[in-house]
């Protein structure tokens, strides 16, 4: 489902961001239990830029400070975020363990899926509140790039393009 991979993709880029340093470096560490151990990999402000704004990066020409901004706008997010996500895990749980229970009770499985909307639906207004600030970091000629290929992309997917904004 394209709005569930969305979501997903947004959850790395924003847990990504959560560990930004004050120097603007972001050490991504494995998922594991116990003491945390650095990882090889490091993403830095201009690796974070890069995916906030993939593929029209290289076109922004990016400040350093502008990358900075960009990393702190999505540690924010992420602080914000991360209880909706718990929240949307818990609910998953619940889900899990209502189909897996030997009789699946049709109401309480909509009560379960609507509020897990909801919290969906926080979560992508959160982004989008996100990316409106990302937008105000940018330049009037970078916001320019960036509106000419979500518009490209729009025309490009025809039909469906008066699903959403």
């Amino acid at each position: 489902m394209k709005i569930k991979k969305s979501i997903l993709m947004a959850a790395v880029f924003l847990i990504s961001a959560a560990a930004a340093s004050a120097q603007g470096i972001i050490q991504v560490k494995p998922n594991e239990a116990g003491p945390r151990q650095q990882s090889d990999q490091e993403i830095t402000d201009d690796e974070l830029a890069r995916f906030v704004f993939d593929p029209v990066t290289d076109s922004l020409n990016l400040t350093p400070a502008q990358r900075y901004r960009i990393a702190l706008i999505a540690s924010s997010t992420m602080a914000g975020t991360k209880p909706l996500f718990e929240q949307i895990d818990e609910l998953d749980n619940q889900i899990s363990i209502a189909a897996f229970s030997g009789g699946l009770d049709e109401t309480r499985l909509k009560e379960l899926s609507s509020k897990q909307a909801g919290v969906m639906s926080d979560i992508s207004a959160t982004i989008a509140r996100a990316k409106a600030s990302f937008y105000k970091v940018l330049t009037p000629e970078q916001r320019a790039i960036v509106l000419a290929h979500y518009r490209l992309s729009e025309q490009s997917l025809g039909a469906l393009s008066n699903v959403g904004p």
